[in-house]
């Protein structure tokens, strides 16, 4: 039996230590699995008007520090790799695939939004206030992004496996920005 388990986002909440991956790697024989730990989605810009993530009134605002890299990939991407692990079970048994098409700054990020929508986007970083009066475990993430806490795909090894990851930019002329922008005016 072959199961692909999506496992989440956070490297402090799905580590290879986590009960998940232990009762999968103990399931026993004839029992196997790959797991797919996809980082931030592209997706996640649709969030139009959120507090979190979105875009709202020309402002993409998250808990990431706008210098850093950070990852993300497009759900199709997601799909394709599912598809592969599903497709030669023993090309990927008992891995754990973490998966990223792109890493870029969120300035960068707001930079490429603006210049695929048309219109000016800004990032603004949330403050540990902000992050907090969202909940524990949102100022949590906040508190980890500034220790050094990320997602690590080698998405140079995974563009092996799979040619076609997707970058921001490309997914923003395939689909994205279409889609984005729909949304950005209806919500206006």
């Amino acid at each position: 039996m072959t199961r692909i388990l999506p496992k989440g986002t956070h490297r402090h909440v799905c580590s290879e230590t986590h009960p998940g991956h232990r009762r999968h790697r103990q399931a026993g024989p004839g029992v196997s699995y790959t797991l797919l730990r996809p980082v931030r989605f592209m997706e996640n810009y649709f969030g139009v008007g959120m507090r979190l993530d979105g875009i709202g009134g020309g402002v993409h605002r998250h808990l990431f520090p706008a210098d850093r890299p950070v990852q993300m990939i497009a759900v199709d991407d997601i799909a394709h790799f599912a598809m592969l692990a599903s497709t030669a079970p023993e090309r990927f048994r008992g891995h754990t695939l973490e998966l990223a098409g792109d890493a870029i700054t969120m300035t960068a990020a707001a930079a490429t939004l603006s210049e695929a929508l048309g219109q000016p986007v800004r990032y603004e970083e949330m403050s540990r206030a902000q992050a907090a009066a969202l909940g524990p475990q949102i100022e949590h993430v906040w508190q980890s992004t500034r220790e050094g806490v990320a997602w690590h795909a080698d998405i140079d090894a995974l563009r092996v496996i799979h040619p076609g990851p997707q970058t921001l930019r490309g997914w923003l002329d395939e689909t994205g920005a279409a889609q984005l922008k729909a949304m950005i005016d209806a919500a206006e």
